[in-house]
């Protein structure tokens, strides 16, 4: 799952430049072994001009300061301190964390749950889940929005997906014949049973979060689709981007007139390379699917218009997904020069039980986002690993085009949707990937000419090592920036880009208010709800930055354009300083059976393992306040 939030927006600057993360953080990004991040000054605050703004008024004069921030000590009892010291105390201790998902399997094998599941469950799962029912998860959830902290619910139970036999299987192996033609069928029944079955666990989600208003339900839909139709369709969505992409760079052109259309993209897809397309039929079929991308009828089409056109969901570009095998090491060939000297990892071509699985996979979520929108709740895309990540992306456009879609696109009327829609459903992107900045912008360039609310979720990213790891196992470059200054510059762009159409939709409805009083919103409406940005960070000078950015882009924190979040159980401080300033603060409130969420509590011990110093500070923090407490008896 996305829930590794330990990335930055630092700063050396109070305004809009971006930097790296302070050095709590650091330790966090030695994964990235070409280069070591310089020690940065910490960033200069003013969050005290936020009250300066006449947008702003309701938010108190205050430095954000992690150290001066007891808010979350205050509203703790003395058991919850005693848990927390314990359980923050064993995280500064890397070789138990290390050692623990060892210990508690020897205690599955030697039946000693009994014992390890009460200790387990009363500290760790107590601390980062929010319970295993409705009322456990509710209860959490009334505990946080009386402080002002809203919740995103998040069904914490991971899937089975085996990557290592997805990826060494190939359609040449009698092993591999043998599971498509015979064992394929009753294994794609069985995903799509248990998928079924996951849609029902996701709508009680909704249920729960539609206690409380504003609230979010985070969703991970590999578990909506058998993992290997997943896996086909989306490397032969990146083979066919990587077309796509060679096609744009060998022409000056911003966009591709028919005979250019066929010459360079369509000739060039590996459905038509490998005889999958008939020769025969090229100009009639070549014409059809040119036609369609040509929405405007004007005779060109552009990369938007082409990549809008092969989102799944389209039957009339079906065809060009097909092919024998899908070569891999060209899915992720990262320039039009062909210099990839590495072996090309070989798997069985996309079938139409792969459609089909498509269709079913956004039957499911059109179910869940239309019970979701009857209750008023958002709806987060949590992001996954590269070769899922286009099926997510286009079931994700798919919802959003449907369920956040303007039903009033006037630009002059301040109370029609194109100002006034809030995003049912979000996408998440993960920055660390060398793709990301480009396809939030051209998915955001996607709502504009398809008229719906854009809404984004920018995170880090959590498979960095994994990508990396499998992409040198099986050759081909690995999708992950290979330097933590290109990560940061992806992330700050991406944030600075959205902040700036954020910016730029506030202005427009300025500026047909102060046309006059025939132009004002009839529920004195004033500001813009679209689009949306989530920005899912621990660090606190990352968070001082965007604050500033806010102030200084003149946009109110009513409008809920902005957010910010954190992982129940991580950087409370900085949670509950935000709830003082009256920003737009949410916690992931994971919850499911104690024994299911396992791997997640493994991974939040780890992350907290892995910045030592912030997890140092807490256990101090939290050992001052119990003392401070027995004090006061006497």
């Amino acid at each position: 799952m996305t829930k590794n939030l330990l990335f930055t927006i630092g700063s050396n600057h109070a305004k809009s430049k971006l930097a790296l993360p302070g050095p709590a953080a650091r330790h966090n990004l030695r994964s990235y072994r070409q280069e070591t991040p310089s020690q940065k000054p910490r960033a200069e605050s003013n969050v005290a001009n936020i009250i300066d703004h006449p947008l702003n008024k309701t938010v108190p004069s205050s430095r954000f300061n992690l150290s001066e921030s007891k808010e979350h000590l205050i509203h703790a009892n003395m058991s919850d301190l005693i848990r927390a010291a314990f359980v923050y105390k064993c995280c500064t201790m890397p070789w138990l964390v290390e050692l623990s998902p060892k210990l508690i399997d020897f205690a599955n094998k030697a039946h000693l749950n009994i014992i390890s599941d009460p200790i387990v469950k009363k500290t760790f799962f107590q601390t980062f889940c929010a319970g295993e029912n409705k009322p456990e998860v509710q209860a959490t959830m009334r505990k946080l929005e009386s402080v002002g902290i809203k919740s995103i619910v998040d069904l914490s139970v991971e899937s089975d997906l085996n990557i290592s036999d997805l990826l060494d299987s190939s359609p040449s192996s009698p092993s591999a014949t043998k599971s498509i033609t015979t064992d394929h069928a009753t294994l794609r029944k069985i995903q799509n049973e248990k998928a079924d079955l996951l849609v029902n666990e996701y709508i009680n989600s909704v249920d729960i979060a539609s206690s409380q208003e504003n609230s979010f339900a985070a969703i991970k839909v590999t578990g909506f689709i058998p993992p290997a139709a997943m896996f086909r369709l989306s490397l032969s969505y990146l083979s066919i981007s990587r077309v796509l992409t060679d096609a744009f760079e060998s022409t000056k052109n911003s966009s591709l007139n028919y005979s250019l259309f066929v010459d360079l993209f369509y000739k060039k897809l590996p459905a038509f390379t490998s005889g999958k397309l008939s020769n025969n039929d090229l100009e009639a079929h070549s014409k059809k699917v040119f036609e369609f991308f040509d929405t405007d009828k004007d005779g060109l089409v552009d990369k938007v218009d082409i990549e809008i056109g092969m989102n799944l969901e389209n039957h009339v570009v079906r065809d060009l997904y097909l092919s024998d095998q899908i070569d891999i090491a060209f899915a992720y060939k990262e320039s039009s020069p062909d210099t990839n000297s590495r072996p090309a990892v070989v798997k069985g071509g996309v079938n139409q039980t792969d459609f089909d699985d498509f269709d079913l996979m956004l039957k499911r979520m059109d179910s869940l986002a239309t019970h979701a929108k009857n209750l008023n709740v958002q709806l987060m895309f949590d992001a996954e690993h590269s070769y899922f990540q286009p099926v997510i992306d286009m079931c994700a456009l798919s919802t959003m085009k449907k369920f956040n879609s303007f039903g009033s696109a006037s630009k002059t009327d301040p109370s029609s949707d194109y100002f006034q829609a809030k995003p049912l459903v979000l996408n998440t992107y993960q920055m660390y990937t060398k793709s990301a900045l480009g396809r939030l912008k051209s998915d955001f360039e996607k709502s504009s000419r398809q008229n719906w609310a854009f809404g984004a979720k920018l995170v880090r990213g959590a498979y960095m090592d994994l990508e990396r790891n499998l992409s040198k196992k099986y050759g081909y470059y690995s999708p992950i920036n290979d330097t933590i200054s290109k990560t940061h510059l992806s992330y700050n762009s991406g944030v600075q880009f959205m902040l700036s159409n954020v910016e730029k939709k506030q202005l427009e409805m300025d500026a047909v208010l102060s046309k006059g009083p025939e132009n004002k919103d009839s529920n004195n409406e004033t500001i813009a709800k679209n689009p949306a940005l989530f920005i899912a960070s621990h660090n606190q000078e990352s968070i001082e930055v965007v604050l500033n950015e806010l102030s200084s882009r003149n946009i109110h924190t009513k409008a809920r354009t902005v957010s910010f979040a954190q992982l129940l159980g991580m950087q409370d401080a900085t949670s509950y300083k935000l709830a003082e300033l009256n920003a737009n603060i949410y916690k992931y409130v994971p919850y499911g059976p104690m024994r299911e969420t396992l791997p997640y509590l493994i991974r939040r011990a780890q992350e907290n393992s892995s910045i030592l110093e912030a997890a140092a500070l807490e256990v101090k923090s939290i050992n001052q306040e119990i003392l401070n407490r027995i004090k006061s008896l006497f």
